[in-house]
């Protein structure tokens, strides 16, 4: 009896052995074959799938399926004209909000496309106060302000190859402990306010936005799902007058200087956005549009548009 108990015994302490041992090499794999879990390695940017991850992670903050959040800006709003000092016209703060679900290319490989959705209001030079009239130094008439609500903004999907089998170029490098990427984003295309007669009567929008994002290295350069927290970013943007200024063919452009972050809460935005966000107006805004809304993205000139369609305020 107590041969046959030690038997059994040493039996259940070799299966006992032989579990935890079986156990401690699944962990390892299944670490190694999904970065959430651990053992997550170093991104090269020199590697088209890896700067393209990183991509990603600038986009919306980490490529965990379902994860959204919002990216906040402030900053000030010029106007030049030629042969005369660049006018302080207003101050602008602005949120959009984001997710960057995941697209699978059979041929062109892994990558994402960035859904969201954003406004921007117009602020009195130097405080909170929002715009809805304006005295237009340029002309002296007094305008109606119409705040920026661009829903949605949607992009096709960026993936590790090009159709043309090129890789994907992350478009910057990394400076010391930082990550620094570049991107501008140019534009030329018929002003839908006018009809069908841009060509003829130059009724072209045209623009530039340059994007500036810094990362620390060690936040961004990972293939975990870990959210990046300390992302910022430097927006500047040239283009036409907004419609509402009404400023007809007088020539000049406005220029856009401002600063941004990211953030994950509604409770971290500035409070001026978050009263926004609790209104009627702008409650939309709260959530990015679904991973599958197949929109284009929005014209400025169509809210104009309907701005101008509306009853007089």
């Amino acid at each position: 009896m107590l041969k046959r108990f030690i038997i059994a015994a040493k039996d259940r302490a070799h299966s006992s052995a032989s579990f935890h041992c079986k156990f401690f090499v699944s962990v390892i794999v299944m670490s190694v074959l999904s970065p959430g879990l651990g053992l997550a390695r170093e991104l090269d940017l020199s590697i088209p799938e890896d700067a393209l991850l990183a991509s990603h992670r600038i986009a919306c903050g980490t490529q965990k399926p379902g994860h959204y959040e919002y990216g906040a800006w402030r900053g000030k709003v010029f106007g030049r004209v030629a042969w005369e000092v660049d006018r302080y016209l207003f101050d602008v703060v602005g949120v959009n909000t984001r997710r960057c679900p995941t697209v699978i290319d059979p041929e062109r490989g892994t990558g994402y496309r960035l859904v969201s959705r954003e406004f921007m209001l117009f602020l009195e030079p130097g405080t909170e106060n929002i715009l809805d009239v304006w005295q237009n130094p340029y002309t002296g008439s007094e305008v109606n302000v119409l705040p920026v609500k661009n829903d949605p903004v949607n992009f096709p999907p960026v993936l590790p190859h090009k159709r043309d089998g090129s890789p994907y170029v992350f478009p910057g490098e990394v400076i010391g402990e930082y990550v620094v990427r570049n991107v501008q984003a140019k534009f030329y295309f018929p002003n839908s306010l006018g009809g069908g007669f841009a060509k003829a009567i130059g009724g072209y929008e045209q623009g530039m936005e340059i994007y500036t994002h810094f990362v620390p290295k060690a936040e961004l350069l990972t293939n975990s799902e870990t959210v990046v927290q300390n992302l910022r970013l430097a927006w500047h943007r040239f283009s036409n007058w907004e419609p509402w200024m009404e400023m007809g063919d007088i020539p000049g452009y406005l220029i856009y200087s401002t600063y941004g972050w990211r953030v994950k809460t509604e409770e971290e935005l500035p409070q001026i956005l978050q009263d926004a966000m609790n209104s009627d107006a702008f409650s939309l805004y709260r959530e990015p549009p679904p991973e599958d809304d197949t929109r284009p993205m929005m014209d400025q000139n169509n809210t104009y548009r309907e701005f101008l369609a509306a009853p007089a305020r």
